[in-house]
């Protein structure tokens, strides 16, 4: 958890998208990763399609705030 709030203090890494890997599955677990500033929880264990399906959403999250911002940013232009 403290890594993931590292990351999230970093300015550089605000579009990073954290996903967190682990044998822990408790639900207070699951919300201190949250609360900690991770994107998804994934507890072991876990089949590398469904990693790969919660990967691609978190890229196409991504893509849709690229695109969401860019139009903001021309419409401020305006």
């Amino acid at each position: 958890m403290d890594l993931c709030r590292e990351i999230r203090a970093n300015p550089q890494n605000k579009n990073a998208s954290i996903i967190l890997l682990t044998a822990k599955s408790e639900i207070e677990t699951k919300v201190m990763g949250f609360a900690a500033g991770a994107d998804d929880y994934i507890p072991k264990p876990v089949d590398p399609l469904e990693i790969k399906a919660r990967i691609a959403v978190q890229l196409r999250h991504q893509e849709q705030n690229n695109s969401w911002n860019h139009r903001e940013r021309s419409q401020q232009r305006r």
